[in-house]
């Protein structure tokens, strides 16, 4: 009966092979097909040139790094495989294992390979649809596989009778193994998949050309040898530094350089501190409670993002992380004073469950822990009272 179980766990399974076959096959489809995309030919320019442009950078070192670990779990995968045969020197049929493991490694390795290449050409390959769907086929592909071979594991066990002469039949290591490498790769394709459609956004500033060489016209002609002409821009006397994106040159300077040399400059009104103005009133060191209180009512609708439910909501969380911070500070000293207790004075009582709980609390105390979360939580209301209302 034994026999009989074992021999009908190791028949091939139809669904689990053509999940193995096919799912690398699709991305190895998608890359190759990368080979045949030509560079962006360059466009002529705008004549309406922005001052500041947003460009959707892609998150570049997430994803080469995402697909090298994805390629690294088929090269393993084949690896157990190979030391399995060469072990019991038998090569196990129809499993679909090192096709899998190979096409796979040849597909995401040369996804990582041939997207850098095009990257540096200009090609924009990781916004392309064929990259993205490619990946989320596989990520539904190796959660079916998942699941198939858990579902096979557990008839496996059960088709064993126990029977109290007889030990119970024990699953290999080498099938855990198989069964657990898809669902790494689950785990390495989420944060890949949300690299790809999560690219972060940049806004640079674009230079403008200011050295503009003047063409010679019919009044050009007009000039002594050796003076070159001047550009229309150049009459209102403004420097090109001083006019970049709409700023402007002292009054004095232009009011003297516009005068003729034989005369006396006019005098250019004064761009001095009015005195005569009303001066602000100076901010008060030690405000009283009323005083405080208005500025709070003034600052409120800045720091309160009151027109976002979302932004309350992470607000309200990071306000309860901070309070549970205060209670993480008062709970560790006792943790440790009692885990001291126990290793010092036995009383029959496990000190692991304080130990854990110290570390746990140590790890939450820390900068990695409860502190990084309130400020990956804190940043978006940030941003909202940077902006203003």
């Amino acid at each position: 009966m034994m026999l009989t179980a074992l021999s009908s766990a190791a028949a091939p399974d139809i669904p689990v092979l053509i999940i193995r076959v096919v799912s690398p096959v699709l991305v190895l489809l998608s890359t190759l097909s990368l080979l045949f995309i030509d560079p962006p030919v360059p466009t002529s320019p705008s004549p309406i040139t922005p001052v500041v442009v947003a460009t959707n950078v892609p998150r570049r070192a997430f994803i080469l790094t995402f697909l090298s670990l994805t390629s690294f779990i088929f090269f393993l995968d084949g690896l157990t495989f190979t030391i399995q045969a060469v072990i019991e020197k038998d090569w196990p049929r129809n499993t679909g294992i090192e096709t899998n493991s190979v096409v796979g490694l040849i597909a995401f390795a040369g996804l990582a390979v041939i997207g850098s290449w095009k990257d540096i050409q200009g090609v924009q390959i990781w916004t392309l649809t064929r990259v993205k769907l490619s990946i989320i086929v596989a990520l539904a592909f190796d959660v079916a596989l998942a699941a198939l071979l858990g579902l096979r594991i557990q008839a496996s066990k059960n088709e064993v009778p126990h029977i109290p002469e007889t030990p119970r039949l024990n699953m290999p290591v080498v099938a855990l193994l198989h069964f657990a490498f898809p669902i790494l790769r689950v785990l390495l394709f989420v944060p890949l998949l949300g690299a790809l459609l999560a690219p972060r956004t940049v806004y640079t500033p674009i230079p403008t050309d200011e050295h503009l060489e003047a063409t010679p016209t019919t009044s050009s002609f007009l000039l002594p040898a050796g003076v070159n002409p001047q550009s229309s821009s150049h009459l209102s006397g403004y420097s090109n530094d001083s006019t970049k994106y709409g700023t402007f040159g002292t009054v004095r300077s232009n009011l003297q350089r516009s005068v003729p040399a034989t005369r006396a400059a006019t005098p250019a009104p004064s761009t001095g501190p009015d005195l005569k103005a009303d001066a602000k009133p100076e901010v008060s060191v030690d405000p009283s409670w009323s005083e405080i209180w208005k500025r709070i009512r003034r600052l409120g609708p800045y720091l309160w993002p009151s027109k976002d439910s979302y932004l309350q909501l992470l607000a309200s969380l990071c306000v309860i992380i901070l309070l549970l911070g205060r209670v993480i500070n008062f709970a560790m000293p006792l943790a440790l004073g009692q885990l001291v207790r126990l290793l010092e004075k036995p009383t029959g009582q496990s000190p692991w469950p304080f130990f854990f709980a110290y570390i746990g609390l140590r790890f939450l105390q820390g900068s990695g822990g409860l502190a990084a979360v309130r400020d990956s939580l804190w940043a978006p209301v940030m941003q909202y009272s940077d902006r203003g209302k």
